[in-house]
């Protein structure tokens, strides 16, 4: 069995199957107990050195020696074992297709499966807006870790009954983007990574806005909210990739038409 790393808790784990009486697999890992937040300086708590204290988001419990506010059923890990599938290797974008498109904005909404972080739905908008392509990847049931509805939005219903493969999913991407094709999302090398997709004409709206400091990035529910007035990931069920995509391709339309002399 092959050890991991947990990337929420940071303890060593492997995965186990265990064979049910209907012949049917199921994961066993111990339970994962750690903060599901990020940490932020919180200006409201100051030490005796007069320095602001780091807090969790999602606690509010000092970052430090404090205990994990979170427990799941399983450990996950962004380590790709299948390191001799071919639908785990990079694709170079390549010459233009009869579906190519000049300007496309793109995002991905990821899930968790054995194999890592691995893409759950993918989005690709035209320069106007519309749809091009948007489908869930399907994938079997027992190797699903988690589907961080939470943050994606995707449920065991869109992942289990969808049409299409990683492969299959990829492969129509792949028609729609070629080589040229100016490609625009937000912090979207973490979309062509889990597309596994090389390419290197993009328009980054985290670049486009820089964060004051220059080790973090304005999220997109951010600039969203500042720069177009209109409010995204706000309801309970995650985020939806058709919505942030077009608030990428938005904001550099914005971004263009406010810096090009016209």
């Amino acid at each position: 069995m092959k050890t991991c790393i947990c990337l929420r808790c940071d303890q060593h784990f492997c995965y186990r199957w265990q064979t049910k009486d209907d012949g049917t697999k199921s994961l066993i890992s111990d339970p994962c107990n750690h903060h599901h937040g990020k940490f932020r300086w919180d200006k409201t708590q100051v030490s005796e050195k007069n320095k602001k204290k780091k807090t969790w988001t999602c606690c509010g419990q000092r970052y430090y020696r404090s205990p994990p506010c979170t427990t799941v059923k399983h450990h996950v890990t962004d380590l790709n074992t299948k390191f001799d599938d071919s639908s785990q290797r990079y694709v170079a974008t390549g010459q233009t297709t009869i579906r190519t498109r000049d300007i496309v904005a793109l995002d991905c909404e990821m899930l968790f499966t054995v194999d890592g972080l691995q893409l759950g739905r993918v989005t690709v908008l035209n320069s106007r807006g519309k749809k091009l392509f948007d489908e869930c990847v399907l994938y079997p049931e027992e190797d699903i870790i988690d589907y961080c509805t939470q943050y994606s939005g995707l449920t065991d219903a869109d992942i289990l009954f969808a049409t299409y493969t990683f492969e299959e999913v990829r492969d129509y991407v792949l028609s729609i983007i070629s080589e040229d094709t100016i490609v625009v999302g937000h912090s979207v090398e973490n979309d062509l990574k889990v597309l596994k997709i090389a390419h290197s004409k993009v328009v980054d709206t985290s670049v486009l806005y820089p964060n004051d400091n220059p080790r973090h990035k304005t999220a997109l529910r951010t600039l969203t909210e500042k720069h177009l007035g209109r409010t995204i990931q706000a309801g309970a069920n995650g985020h939806d990739s058709t919505e942030d995509a077009l608030a990428a391709l938005d904001l550099a339309i914005l971004h263009i038409n406010n810096t090009l002399p016209w």
